[in-house]
């Protein structure tokens, strides 16, 4: 008899996962009613949001770069972020070159640092492009707009500046006046042409357009709340900041950069990686945000949970907790990256 010939193919939606949960429960069928199902709902979200308080799971660290602003200290993390496990202050080397706009506007206003002057385009779907006079590799871009703007944009190179390639595509992205907006490029390919080209009717409005290689990236030092309201000038600013503060804030946590960023490092950017909150549980028909490996101990978890609240559950909740824990164990287990570790011993401040 044939196999599937699939792997990790089947959905598994939130009402499948309730169902499960439900049947562990021995509730019989027609005593489930839409409150029941809604309390289920309720308590897978409630679920996942406890998860983070018991370790990082792989799958929820990502990377997120952060733009500088002058004399800027706060620096608001995205919402859901549970906390920062590295960040890095990255300078990147700007790729100058000859720059044109197919739209109107003074394309190089774009390019000129100086966040008063604006390249304004006169027509839609309009693009602005720099040739470098030879191939050269992009590893980033940047994006001021003049003005609020929603744009969809394309990050393309060329070497002919007659086909064009797409090399990123972040969607329809809400853009806010003199704020940077930092892309990572994933490409290995030279090119001598690259621009940004508006996709989605808009004209294009752009304080400053930034291309970019070479990114340096210097570790942070992470200081507590004592460290840093103890600092005497927490104003004092600098081309590089060297440390941070993280205010863990119920809705948006907070790093608190020391020095403060002045204009030269508005060019650059915080890289951090952070743990962030499983997706939010919104409907019944919609997949969880865990991988497969979890589901059992998700559906065992949310199965115990039920057992506590609702009626007419007929299973022992010895044996549903055992089970619960015991699958929750076996995940928890294995969320491991198998990577090498390494200690390194430091005695200098015994043997001075």
């Amino acid at each position: 008899m044939a196999t599937s010939g699939t792997v990790s193919a089947t959905t598994y939606p939130v009402q499948d996962i309730i169902n499960q949960a439900v049947r562990l429960c021995k509730i019989p069928t027609p005593d489930i009613t839409a409150e029941n199902l809604l309390t289920a709902k309720q308590d897978l979200f409630l679920l996942f949001s406890s998860l983070a308080n018991q370790g990082a799971p792989l799958w929820c660290i990502e990377k997120v770069i952060l733009p500088m602003e002058t004399n800027q200290i706060e620096l608001k993390t995205p919402i859901g972020t549970v906390d920062i496990l590295n960040g890095n202050f990255r300078s990147v080397s700007r790729v100058t070159g000859g720059y044109s706009s197919s739209a109107g506007g003074v394309a190089n206003y774009a390019f000129d640092e100086d966040y008063d002057t604006a390249c304004i385009q006169t027509s839609v779907n309009g693009n602005i492009s720099v040739n470098f006079g030879t191939e050269i590799l992009i590893t980033t871009v940047g994006i001021m707009p003049y003005g609020n703007q929603t744009y969809d944009l394309e990050f393309q190179r060329s070497d002919d500046a007659v086909t064009w390639v797409t090399v990123y595509a972040p969607g329809e992205t809400a853009y806010l006046d003199q704020k940077w907006v930092w892309y990572d490029i994933d490409s290995n390919l030279a090119a001598q042409y690259f621009r940004v080209r508006e996709t989605g009717g808009e004209t294009l409005e752009i304080r400053e357009f930034f291309v970019g290689n070479t990114p340096l990236e210097i570790p942070l030092a992470r200081m507590n709340r004592d460290d840093y309201t103890n600092l005497p000038n927490k104003t004092f600013s600098s081309n590089r900041s060297l440390q941070f503060w993280f205010d863990r804030q119920r809705v948006q946590p907070t790093m608190y950069l020391w020095p403060a960023p002045n204009f030269a490092a508005s060019f650059n950017q915080i890289v951090i990686w952070r743990q962030r909150q499983i997706q939010d549980v919104t409907n019944f028909t919609q997949e969880v945000d865990v991988p497969q490996r979890w589901l059992d101990a998700v559906v065992f978890s949310l199965a115990y949970r039920l057992a506590l609240k609702l009626p007419n559950v007929a299973a022992d909740l010895t044996v549903l907790k055992a089970e619960m824990r015991e699958a929750m164990y076996y995940a928890q287990a294995e969320e491991r990256d198998r990577s090498p570790v390494y200690f390194q011993a430091n005695i200098s401040p015994y043997t001075r």
